[in-house]
């Protein structure tokens, strides 16, 4: 059996897991300057902890892990698309409680897609079958269903796992509807404003798969980066990144260098859509200091399971400005930060989740 807990600190190993967590939940809650200001570039990631089993209790064993997102505290909720749940972790690994039922009523999830912690720790889940952000709060016997919101048919082309994010009480969803692409739904659920008009389609030679196309080339990452008001989309398959304001006012624009966005081709054979090699996809975007924000691609140099298919390209921006601070391949592909936290996940040897404090 694997452990689901660790330290890979020499030094830690011996210390007391009260004294570790303790001492780690601070850097969280009091996050030092120095270490804010750290380039990604020279970041020094050290493991805190693993989540996941090969082989043990049901709710340490994962099916693929689609997200995480970190809590205030440290503790983090899990979204495993496989089994479909959403699962919560103390900052020690400790099993909290989760989201697994299976349906269409209150609370229960369908085919989650995405994840989102707000400000006061609740946590929101967009639904695409039940095409709904189903809300829930921590409580000590677990993740307590707080209510849903309606945000109308979704298209599986159109939502990737970054399409949620929330800023100012209200839910951003990346969704093609008519001619915006990001939709903002106020507390109590009705529609409060759409922006980020839609890359048209390119003409020509892509009529029977106009339906897959147009949502999937508009597919972006979503982030708010909530203190400044912010909401940044990073496109799945382009090479720009744009901030908004809350309202939909677009204060910057970035289109990356050296960052080909992924098309689709059309194989000449049998005559249907495909990717191209030779590109790169959205991975994440990233809060990664006070002023900056991390964009994150995939570059496919071949086929999508190919082994060379795992080159990451992040690449951190001024908030303000979106100007380029510094760029790197040397991170892993990143799912929150939270502090001096970060939160990974990986497919191999088994699924899990893994917590590193950073430093340099």
């Amino acid at each position: 059996m694997h452990f689901a807990l660790w330290s890979s600190r020499d030094h830690r190993k011996s210390t007391p897991w009260s004294i570790l967590v303790l001492a780690a939940l601070g850097s969280v809650v009091a996050c030092t300057e120095e270490s804010r200001g750290v380039s990604p570039a020279n970041a020094e990631l050290q493991e805190v902890v693993s989540v996941g089993l090969l082989d043990g209790p049901e709710e340490f064993l994962f099916g693929e892990i689609a997200d995480v997102r970190a809590m205030s505290d440290g503790s983090f909720v899990v979204l495993d698309t496989q089994t479909p749940a959403v699962r919560w972790f103390g900052f020690d690994g400790e099993y909290r409680g989760a989201v697994s039922g299976v349906g269409q009523g209150p609370g229960e999830l369908g085919a989650p897609m995405a994840i989102e912690v707000t400000d006061d720790d609740r946590m929101g889940v967009l639904d695409y079958s039940n095409a709904r952000i189903s809300v829930y709060r921590g409580t000590p016997e677990g993740l307590e269903h707080d209510g849903s919101i309606r945000v109308g048919a979704l298209s599986p082309y159109a939502v990737n796992r970054r399409s949620l994010c929330a800023a100012d009480g209200d839910w951003f969803v990346q969704h093609m509807e008519g001619d915006a692409s990001v939709l903002r739904y106020d507390s109590s659920g009705e529609l409060a404003g759409e922006f980020r008009a839609p890359i048209p389609l390119p003409e020509g030679g892509f009529d029977r798969y106009a339906s897959i196309m147009e949502p999937s080339l508009n597919s972006a990452i979503l982030h708010c980066a909530r203190d400044v008001g912010l909401v940044v989309t990073a496109g799945f398959r382009s090479d720009t990144v744009r901030a908004f304001e809350p309202s939909g006012s677009e204060l910057w624009h970035r289109a990356l260098s050296g960052i080909t966005p992924e098309q689709y081709q059309l194989e000449p054979v049998f005559g249907y859509a495909s990717e191209s090699a030779g590109a790169h996809v959205g991975v994440s975007a990233v809060r990664w200091s006070e002023g900056s924000l991390l964009v994150q691609y995939r570059y496919w140099s071949g086929a999508r399971g190919q082994p060379d298919s795992t080159r990451i390209d992040s690449i951190e921006l001024s908030l303000e400005s979106g100007e380029e601070l510094s760029r790197t391949t040397a991170l892993p592909a990143l799912l929150d930060v939270r502090g001096d936290l970060v939160y990974t996940a990986e497919s191999e040897p088994f699924p899990r989740v893994r917590v590193w404090e950073r430093g340099g």
